[in-house]
């Protein structure tokens, strides 16, 4: 058991902060993302569907590399907020 432990990487190095949109201002989570590259934002899902828990991150470096920093708005306090999350990079075939 120990070794999967070890395997995994788990530990205290790779915790990451659990926020809510809600109880922070669009400048305040900006500031979160920045300084530690990336958070679990919990928000109300749209139309009823529950509370949602979504990884915001800084840029793509954060992202696994199959993935790029999209754009997402979340309900901050005070408005709308733009925030990046990770999402599975899908070429477009445009030059079909």
């Amino acid at each position: 058991m120990t070794l999967s432990f070890l395997a995994c990487g788990v530990g205290p190095a790779s915790a990451i902060s659990r926020v809510s949109a809600t109880s922070h201002t669009c400048r305040e989570l900006r500031s979160m993302i920045a300084r530690q590259g990336a958070v679990i934002i919990t928000h109300p899902g749209s139309r009823g569907s529950g509370t949602l828990y979504d990884r915001y991150v800084n840029d793509s470096g954060y992202c696994d590399p199959s993935d790029v920093a999209t754009e997402d708005y979340v309900p901050a306090k005070g408005g709308s907020c733009r925030l990046y999350n990770c999402q599975t990079y899908e070429p477009t075939f445009d030059n079909w």
